[in-house]
């Protein structure tokens, strides 16, 4: 029997990180023929990235090497591949996944280790190539690949991926199960893939590249996928869809998902990219995962509110109204959301990208917004020279920075991104100040450290969102000496230290844990580390609102308590001003008006840790989307009225 090893590492938090999905899926339909079958054997995937040195330590006589490339992992496939050749000169090596160039001899040309690449999806290729190796089958036979044939580079012709998705589950077929046993202590995640495919043809993403028609999966391999993670206690299950909503169908998945997490206890949680325009079979879904504590939030994603950016990128969005009206709709179900913004697209300026960002706000979104900087993806639209140089895309390459992720890898190979720094409409000193306005905003508003003054000031003075995040911006560039003006310029340095290429997107923070911050949550913590300090700071700033001063000093009381410290459990203060049913009904959307009422309020979470770092885990890390690092349901007592 002929040995096959597959190499899929992935995202690697502190205690986990995925099972090789997209690897075990190749896997099952190759060795589900059965002339395969009796030719080679599956030896192992590898998911976990430890060293090259055990890596091919490890290894019995590979026959076959195949290696599953992402931004994540190509650079450290490419190293084990190198390796590999040096000591197994005859063993087949195999590259594909999302960063192979498609349709293009330029990664054989640069790699002399790479004997086949394939392009798009890869059950067929991966099982033909195998066929041929063995006789049954002729490499120019065979779609979307390219290989070397006496000392030449061939391509062979794209073909669609056609109708076909009844693959063999690599759960089912138990190739997983000796990864789960060879790290017991590993808290593994794992995808589920309901359907293939993207309507959608939006120029910043790779999965549009692919131009596949939307595809379902049968319905008894997803629910045998389901049933096998509750079973082995997977605690988080990504779904891989583009678009999990747009079937009616969906709902009937989401209930046998609630109906094994009622069996077993698992998985915990389910997180999904939700269909484009949010409609009620999405409503629907997540109120049913919200009333089994497996939802991770619905996604409302805008990636810009520029007109000509959204024709620029070939997107369409649904209307603020639309938008409002489906933020009030959640907030009335008890449901958080989130929205997700790309930074430095084509066709949006500073100023635009600072309105879109304050019409969000102005239409509800006040908690959880994220905001990304746009990125070159290998096969994107957005990548291909003719694209850059008509919107004069600038890029730089970056370290690659994963959310969390342990800070101090040992083994030396860094992954690397494309980060777009400048475009037709915005330049480089643009782009530092829109980062820098998108710190402010998920800092000081999503997360809370200022957001009661901005909802006071857009409904009482008629001062924008976008107004008052731009005069904080000067008021921190201006005053470096304040606790906010020295982090804003920490963080600063290191936008333009990105943008010289010599930067990286991680930031540690020695008191936070060894994980590695994004920049808004890395201002947040240092801000949190002199709360007391920022809070006396912050009153010269606020001041020129002309907000009468009895309210100012109650609401950034207020302000003050809301916000979690380490070790404090309980926070309390007395108001001349009925706050928090004030505030409440601006975050839901509704009118209000602020009246005096004496009372005294008192927060209070037992659960918070004492210890700094468990803290920054628990309630930033992974307590942001649900506003952990806020009190919440204040017990107010308002005593006798004069």
């Amino acid at each position: 029997m002929k040995n096959i090893y597959m190499l899929q590492t992935n995202i690697r938090y502190p205690n986990g990180t995925y099972l090789p999905y997209a690897s075990g899926t190749i896997a099952a339909y190759a060795l589900s023929d059965p002339d395969i079958g009796r030719e080679f054997r599956l030896k192992e995937i590898f998911c976990i990235r430890e060293s090259p040195r055990t890596i091919i330590g490890s290894l019995e006589d590979p026959a076959v090497f195949a290696f599953s490339c992402y931004v994540w992992n190509t650079e450290f496939n490419c190293e084990i591949a190198r390796l590999v050749r040096e000591r197994y000169p005859d063993c087949v090596t195999i590259f594909g996944g999302h960063n192979i160039p498609d349709a293009s001899d330029e990664f054989l040309r640069k790699n002399s280790f790479a004997d086949f690449t394939i392009f798009g999806e890869g059950e067929r290729p991966f099982r033909d190539i195998l066929l041929a190796l063995i006789g049954k089958k002729r490499f120019g036979e065979i779609s979307n690949i390219a290989y070397r044939e006496n000392g030449n580079i061939l391509l062979t012709p794209k073909a669609e991926p056609g109708a076909v998705t009844d693959y063999p589950s690599p759960y089912k077929m138990g190739l997983f199960d000796g990864i789960l046993q060879k790290y017991p202590d590993t808290d593994f995640s794992a995808i589920l893939e309901t359907n293939r495919g993207c309507p959608y043809h939006c120029a910043f993403c790779d999965w549009c590249s692919q131009k596949a028609k939307l595809r379902s999966f049968p319905h008894e391999r997803i629910e045998a996928d389901i049933r096998w993670m509750a079973e082995h206690k997977i605690e988080f299950c990504y779904c891989a869809d583009a678009n999990f909503g747009i079937y009616k169908k969906d709902e009937d998945l989401i209930d046998y998902l609630i109906e094994n997490k009622k069996k077993y206890g698992y998985p915990k949680k389910f997180r999904v990219n939700y269909a484009k325009f949010n409609n009620d079979t999405v409503f629907n879904i997540t109120k049913k995962l919200e009333s089994a504590g497996l939802n991770k939030g619905a996604t409302i994603s805008f990636q810009s509110m520029t007109p000509e950016t959204l024709k620029n990128i070939g997107r369409k969005n649904m209307s603020v109204d639309r938008f409002s009206e489906l933020m009030r709709r959640y907030q009335d179900a008890d449901i958080s959301t989130y929205t997700e913004i790309i930074l430095g697209l084509p066709g949006e300026s500073f100023d635009d990208f600072c309105r879109g960002i304050g019409r969000l706000l102005e239409a509800g979104q006040h908690t959880t917004l994220f905001i990304y900087n746009c990125e070159l993806i290998e096969n994107s639209t957005m990548a291909t020279p003719a694209y850059i140089k008509k919107y004069s895309i600038r890029s730089v390459r970056t370290p690659l920075y994963l959310r969390h992720n342990d800070s101090s890898p040992d083994d030396g190979i860094q992954e690397h991104a494309r980060c777009v720094i400048g475009t037709d409409k915005m330049d480089t000193a643009d782009w530092i100040r829109a980062n820098m306005f998108s710190v402010l905003v998920q800092s000081c508003h999503s997360m809370g450290l200022l957001r009661f003054f901005a909802l006071y000031l857009f409904h009482n003075k008629h001062i924008r969102y976008e107004e008052f995040y731009k005069a904080l911006q000067k008021f921190a560039e201006s005053n470096p000496d304040t606790v906010i003006g020295g982090v804003y310029a920490e963080i600063e340095s290191r936008f333009r230290m990105i943008t010289a290429g010599n930067g990286s997107w991680s930031y540690c923070i020695p008191e936070a844990g060894s994980v590695s911050w994004p920049y808004e949550e890395a201002f947040y913590i240092l801000i949190l580390l002199k709360k007391n300090r920022f809070y006396k700071e912050i009153r010269d700033f606020l001041c020129q609102f002309g907000i009468d001063k009895t309210a100012a000093e109650d609401i950034l009381r207020y302000q003050e308590m809301i916000v979690k410290e380490p070790g404090r459990a309980a926070s309390e203060g007395s108001f001349l001003y009925d706050l928090a049913p004030y505030f409440a009904l601006l975050m839901a959307g509704k009118d209000a008006a602020l009246r005096k009422r004496r009372n005294s309020m008192i927060f209070y979470d037992e659960k918070i840790p004492a210890d700094t770092a468990e803290f920054m885990r628990v309630c930033v890390w992974f307590g942001r989307s649900s506003q952990n690092n806020l009190f919440d349901d204040a017990t107010i007592d308002y005593g006798a009225q004069p």
